[in-house]
């Protein structure tokens, strides 16, 4: 079912005032003339309005976002002070990775050295082990 069908005839006459019905007629003779945004939308609604009525909007929506800031700033401050502790995080497992790698790193530089000093221990193990063999032989 079409708007056009649900609507009676008879709102589209009741909503507006000559006025309104000219200046739409305008617009859309007119097109890019009127738009809804920026300082043309603006102009066009405080043309339309009262200024007491403008004054009140005004009033009402200043209102509003008092109550909506008032509401959200705890919200805000939470996800700020969370932001900082992640900061704080992040940095503290950064300095954690370096260590970590430097560690990795000095490691990686001994198993050469290891790997040699364990081959002598080996050696020297076996040396003793035939001093200690010859030795009850002979004893």
């Amino acid at each position: 079912m079409s708007l056009e069908n649900f609507w009676p005839q008879s709102f589209d006459k009741m909503g507006r005032t000559q006025r309104n019905r000219d200046k739409k007629d305008t617009a859309e003779s007119e097109p890019g003339e009127c738009t809804q945004d920026g300082d043309q939308a603006k102009s066009v609604i405080s043309d339309e309005l009262d200024p007491a009525l403008a004054k009140a909007l005004h009033f009402m929506t200043a209102d509003i976002i008092k109550v909506i800031n008032d509401k959200f700033s705890p919200l805000v401050e939470t996800i700020h002070n969370h932001s900082v502790e992640l900061q704080s995080a992040n940095r503290r497992l950064d300095e954690a990775e370096t260590r970590i790698m430097a560690v990795e790193n000095s490691a990686t530089a001994q198993e050469p050295r290891i790997a040699e000093l364990e081959k002598q221990v080996s050696a020297l193990a076996e040396s003793l082990d035939m001093s200690e063999y010859s030795g009850r032989r002979l004893g």
